[in-house]
């Protein structure tokens, strides 16, 4: 009876209080937002006095950059991907003063104005709370990643008042991974905080966007700015990275450097006052009046300049609602040239579908799109394009989707520490024998041989090529198929690692397959064997914790 009792209070009680802090921690921070808000209006008239920023800028990022540097250690911006990992590889053990500090600067760089977004520091003040109130509670400690889970789901949930976007967003970005054991307890999360949500700020669409009829036209524009869409997330990511490289470079003052930054921000914003903030007012304008196309342009393209440099900086705030700025108004200008489409569809898609190539996050940003505007009759091309525009941008930043695979696995391969490890490892190094199958080959034939194998997948080779695999699964299939053939049950062309692949490409082969085994060829692409998946995660695991025990 007590067993059942602690099953459910772990899976009900627990998960319900830690919603009501994810969902409370939301409502607090808008508050906070608020109270800034107010405060710099007040004291510097920025509402109405756009050209006050070019010297209030330069003096809010160095204060940022002065607290930041002297009162912590690690500097880096609070993103989705920095509360994932802190959940995934240290499980939820946060570091709070940064917590508080991010959240608190975030609250003032977003109330003065800076173009920066809130699901970061939100994420990171449910998430944070939630595993410190479930560390508190002896039989719910093996749980607090989980727990840490709901926090952050809840929080974004109440934050856009999206529950089923916030429900994707933990098992795709944070868990990585869905079944019964989770998703019941995120769900519960998400429901709670978003009831707490509309209890206080009522049930409400945050972008209001009247309903937009859906045509097959959309589709094919979905097909085609993807592209479009898919290069300002190039532009944006690749703009992001240089400013760090380029402080590095240019080897100056910090201080210097971030004034100097505010200052080209400040400028963007007293030419153009509508990029400043979050920007939620100005995507609403989209729907609510017709633009000038050029105007659209340029707006799209100075608020993915200035936010790129201020986040580029390691200011802290979110990429979130600056996304869909840049999507919105960009997708306007798109539908407006072409002149075929409504554009303020064409402009909701690309809200979505910027948003999804930036976050690296085809679904969930899809879905808090859908829920924002309650656009639900535009699911398709919504998806089309966010699917498309991620596909797109990871072709040339096809490292995110890696890593979070890896991150769900225990390993943080942006550690400077394991990538020397893994660039020292070649899969030649942990091949492992295998019976090896010809196409013509019957399951009967094959009995002994497979029953007295430890292995999971042999390789089917012809001419001592590759050119299948054949998995115990695909085994048990033939009976359901009705054909013991190798040749008909295999699984065709396979991919497969090279002799002298690296830790890191091991890595990323398996971050999209999920197996123990995984085929070896050589450069004029003969089989060489199967390289041991399990031995590998071994060696690195233990090499690492060697080089590192010590280290604080």
């Amino acid at each position: 009876m007590k067993q059942k009792s602690i099953k459910f209070f772990n899976a009900l009680a627990v998960p319900i209080l830690v919603g009501a802090i994810g969902g409370y921690s939301a409502i607090f921070f808008r508050e906070l937002i608020k109270l800034n808000e107010s405060l710099f209006s007040t004291l510097f008239n920025t509402g109405q006095n756009s050209y006050i920023y070019i010297i209030l800028l330069p003096l809010i990022l160095v204060f940022s950059r002065i607290v930041s540097k002297n009162f912590l250690k690690d500097t880096s911006n609070t993103t989705i991907n920095s509360v994932a990992r802190n959940i995934a590889i240290k499980k939820g053990d946060f570091d709070y003063k940064k917590g508080i500090i991010a959240v608190i600067l975030t609250s003032i760089h977003v109330g003065a104005g800076i173009p920066v977004g809130r699901e970061g520091p939100i994420a990171k003040l449910g998430s944070s709370i939630s595993s410190l109130f479930s560390k508190m509670i002896p039989f719910t400690a093996s749980n607090v990643p989980l727990y840490a889970t709901c926090g952050v789901s809840s929080a974004i949930a109440a934050t856009f008042n999206a529950p089923i976007a916030g429900i994707v967003f933990g098992i795709e970005i944070i868990l990585g991974k869905i079944s019964i054991d989770t998703l019941t307890p995120v769900t519960i999360s998400v429901i709670t905080g978003t009831l707490i949500s509309r209890f206080y700020l009522g049930n409400y669409p945050t972008v209001a966007v009247p309903h937009l009829a859906f045509s097959f036209h959309l589709l094919y524009f979905a097909l085609f700015s993807s592209i479009i869409f898919a290069l300002y997330v190039l532009v944006f990511k690749k703009l992001a990275a240089s400013v760090g490289m380029l402080e590095k470079k240019l080897n100056i003052n910090p201080y210097l450097f971030i004034a100097i930054i505010g200052l080209i921000v400040g400028v963007l914003i007293a030419v153009m006052p509508e990029i400043k903030g979050i920007g939620y007012g100005e995507i609403e304008t989209i729907f609510s009046q017709k633009q000038n196309l050029i105007h659209a342009l340029v707006l799209s393209a100075a608020k993915l300049v200035a936010t790129a440099l201020i986040l580029g900086s390691n200011i802290f705030g979110g990429v979130f609602a600056p996304s869909i700025f840049i999507g919105g108004f960009s997708g306007y200008f798109i539908g407006g040239i072409a002149n075929i489409a409504d554009p303020r569809a064409i402009a909701l898609i690309g809200a979505a579908s910027v948003t999804a190539g930036i976050a690296n996050a085809p679904l969930r940003s899809a879905l808090i799109i859908m829920e924002l505007s309650q656009s639900y009759q535009l699911i398709v091309p919504i998806l089309i394009g966010s699917v498309l525009t991620n596909y797109i941008a990871t072709l040339f930043y096809s490292d995110s989707s890696s890593y979070r695979a890896m991150l769900s696995k225990g390993f943080d391969v942006s550690d400077t520490e394991l990538l020397k490890i893994l660039n020292k490892i070649k899969a030649e190094e942990l091949i492992e024998p295998t019976p090896m199958f010809r196409k013509e080959h019957t399951i009967f034939e094959l009995k002994d041989i497979i029953e007295k194998s430890e292995a999971k997948y042999f390789p089917v080779l012809e001419e001592n090529k590759l050119i299948g695999i054949v998995s115990l699964r695909d085994i048990r299939m033939s009976r359901k198929i009705g054909d013991s053939r190798i040749e008909k049950i295999m699984t065709k062309k396979p991919r497969s690692l090279k002799e002298n692949s690296s830790g890191s490409d091991i890595i990323n082969y398996t971050s999209k397959m999920d197996v123990d085994l995984a085929p070896v060829v050589d450069s004029e692409e003969n089989f060489v064997g199967m390289f041991n998946v399990n031995k590998f995660f071994r060696k690195i695991s233990i090499e690492y914790a060697c080089k590192t025990k010590y280290k604080k």
